[in-house]
């Protein structure tokens, strides 16, 4: 009879890909999270996405589920990713400090029915203007934690980084509709409301303050 924690491991490198002893090139064109630990873990994140524009950010959902398979209740395994840019930055005028950031990040991890939340902040630089039919921003720096997690979810990645280019077609139905049933599930799976659609203030100064002192992950120097 296999543990409980046995499976977790084995899933989350058969199913995400992730690598032992060592990383990866850096690539730019991808997006990918990686554990900051020993053993380097990878987790491909580069999924099909849709974004809208808020009230007063706009946001990015990036899956390989549907919003179908979000809502049906099911064991699960996949992954949506939720960013929100807070601001735009702008070439020569906004300086670059080792711990700005201009993104909140939230990253849902399903492994065959148990769940993972990592949470965090990173700095982009978007390429396309908002409301443009296609969006592509580049994530340059980040911080990721788990969050919470089911009783059963076996954490490979924090603490993490998640690094890479983001590419988002406009579709503010589709976009609300996966974030509302993404939100709904995760509250579902660990019966507390941990994700509500909107951005979360508490939570988020949470993180940052369990986070002061420590720089933004930079990608690699090329």
């Amino acid at each position: 009879m296999r543990s409980v924690r046995a499976p977790g491991r084995h899933l989350a490198w058969a199913l995400f890909g992730a690598l032992l002893g060592g990383c990866a090139p850096y690539n730019a064109d991808e997006l990918v999270a990686s554990s900051l630990g020993e053993p380097r873990i990878q987790l491909p994140c580069q999924m099909p996405g849709v974004y809208t524009m808020d009230s007063a950010q706009v946001s990015f959902v990036l899956t390989d589920l549907t919003t179908e398979q979000l809502e049906s209740g099911g064991a699960l395994t996949g992954r949506v990713l939720h960013i929100d840019l807070l601001w735009l930055p702008k070439a020569g005028k906004s300086p670059i400090d080792p711990e700005a950031i201009n993104t909140t990040i939230r990253l849902l991890v399903f492994a065959e029915g148990e769940v993972g939340l990592y949470g965090g902040g990173g700095f982009a630089w978007p390429h396309d203007r908002p409301g443009e039919a296609e969006m592509e921003l580049d994530l340059v720096g980040s911080n990721l934690t788990l969050m919470a997690s089911s009783p059963g979810f076996h954490d490979l990645l924090s603490p993490a980084q998640i690094l890479g280019r983001i590419d988002a077609r406009y579709d503010a139905a589709a976009t609300r509709s996966l974030r509302r049933a993404a939100s709904q599930r995760l509250t579902n799976d660990l019966k507390q409301v941990l994700w509500v659609g909107e951005p979360m203030a508490e939570e988020f100064a949470n993180f940052t303050a369990a986070s002061a002192g420590n720089a933004l992950v930079a990608r690699p120097s090329l």
